[in-house]
């Protein structure tokens, strides 16, 4: 498996981003979709992708994530469903995965989290899309989201 040192899976996480297409898509997913989307560095050097899916076997299991590459996690947002730490921990809904060095995205924190203030307010499926992209510095006008956020 690939690893990342934490000082560069950090630095990833708060590079500015914006999406290479901006197609509409609908977000939040229909249960069973899978949505996917190319981001870039704001400088152009890096790619990344951000994918939202939500669950067909789990009602309201709702997922959103930024990958470097296309492969390294450097933070998930699971709605919907608990999580188990690799130390046996058990994490309720919702929770925040990010990557650290030596385990990928395995370990979790609950929300809310006074270090993660961004997703303080969050209450639907919109606002956690909103709170995400701002944890990971995406461009907001991603795909039509403004918009949507209005309708």
């Amino acid at each position: 498996m690939t690893q990342l040192s934490q000082i560069e899976a950090d630095r990833l996480l708060k590079v500015a981003k914006r999406a290479e297409n901006t197609s509409a898509y609908c977000y939040p997913p229909s249960p069973g979709e899978r949505l996917e989307t190319v981001l870039t560095a704001t400088t152009g050097h890096e790619r990344f992708f951000l994918t939202a899916w939500k669950s067909l076997n789990i009602q309201g299991k709702l997922t959103y994530q930024t990958r470097e590459g296309n492969h390294i996690v450097l933070a998930r947002l699971d709605c919907g469903a608990e999580h188990r730490n690799p130390n046996g921990e058990r994490i309720g809904s919702p929770h925040l995965h990010l990557y650290r060095e030596g385990y990928g995205d395995t370990w979790a924190i609950e929300l809310p989290n006074s270090k993660y203030a961004d997703f303080d307010n969050a209450t639907s499926d919109l606002d956690w899309l909103d709170s995400f992209l701002k944890f990971c510095n995406i461009d907001r006008g991603i795909l039509g989201f403004e918009e949507l956020a209005l309708k």
